[in-house]
């Protein structure tokens, strides 16, 4: 007697997950997949052990909230012997976010696109789309950036990072931020002295409707760096930030011209050199 087994075909089943409508703004989101299989005719066991794998590979990249479950294969495969099923398989695919801490839920739907965007521009798919959490506000995560000049204190390295690092990002990313309403801004990270994760850290955080004027032309990088924030955490085992004044003249970079505009009255209000307290 010969024994025909045939090929594995799929059976219609449902994925028991319920689309939420709206979610908090993410730090980070990717896709996951997942795949089980159960013996004989058991479609259902299947399902429940691939989503149950799908949530536990999500929470292991540290995406802890599921948007989209979705069957990267046409139903629920079985194969079988004759009449008798051998095995039922299900594969998931997932969309799965971290969420930020204190920021405001936005709808699935904006969610998804803003990830299209941000994965888009830093050169990758939904993978690459990151944000960062800053007092309660959603910002364009640009990264740590490695500080190759170390010399003078910590202003000068502040300002050559802000001119060299970060002042091109800004350009580019621009256009990107009027597409982006629910994001306030831009934030990198410099890291200076120190070795490993004890290192200096500066961190740069800018507005987007202070990007859009100096992309308008409306004042130079000098009055932009104003509009910043700029803090400084000294290396250590903890980063500690707290205000860093600097002037971009502590760069001493020989040949960089700073770009110049003209300015009114209004553009100058905080740089005005300080009167001498009174005796």
């Amino acid at each position: 007697m010969v024994t025909v087994m045939t090929l594995a075909m799929a059976w219609a089943v449902e994925v028991p997950f319920e689309t939420p409508a709206t979610v908090p703004l993410f730090t980070a989101l990717g896709t996951v997949e997942a795949k089980a299989s159960a013996s004989g005719d058991a479609c259902d066991e299947a399902m429940a052990d691939a989503m149950e794998a799908v949530r536990s590979k999500a929470e292991r990249a540290g995406l802890s909230e599921l948007l989209t479950v979705a069957l990267t294969e046409d139903g629920c495969k079985q194969s079988r012997t004759g009449d008798t099923v051998l095995t039922s398989v299900v594969s998931l695919k997932a969309v799965a976010i971290a969420p930020g801490e204190g920021l405001a839920p936005v709808t699935l739907e904006r969610t998804l696109a803003m990830a299209a965007i941000l994965g888009a521009q830093a050169g990758g798919g939904l993978d690459a789309a990151t944000l960062v959490a800053v007092d309660g506000g959603a910002w364009v995560d640009l990264g740590e950036v490695e500080l190759t000049d170390l010399g003078g204190g910590p202003g000068a390295r502040a300002a050559r990072a802000f001119e060299d690092e970060l002042l091109p990002q800004i350009a580019t990313w621009g256009p990107i931020l009027a597409t982006l309403p629910e994001v306030s801004g831009v934030a990198m990270v410099a890291l200076g002295e120190g070795k490993g994760k004890k290192r200096e850290a500066i961190r740069f955080r800018v507005r987007t409707d202070a990007i859009a004027g100096w992309r308008r032309g409306d004042y130079p990088d000098e009055v932009l760096l104003e509009r910043s924030s700029v803090e400084r955490a000294p290396e250590g085992k903890e980063r500690v930030y707290a205000a860093l004044q600097l002037d971009l003249g502590e760069a001493a970079h020989a040949d960089s011209e700073l770009r110049e505009v003209d300015m009114n009255d209004a553009d100058l209000v905080g740089l005005e050199d300080e009167e001498p307290a009174a005796p």
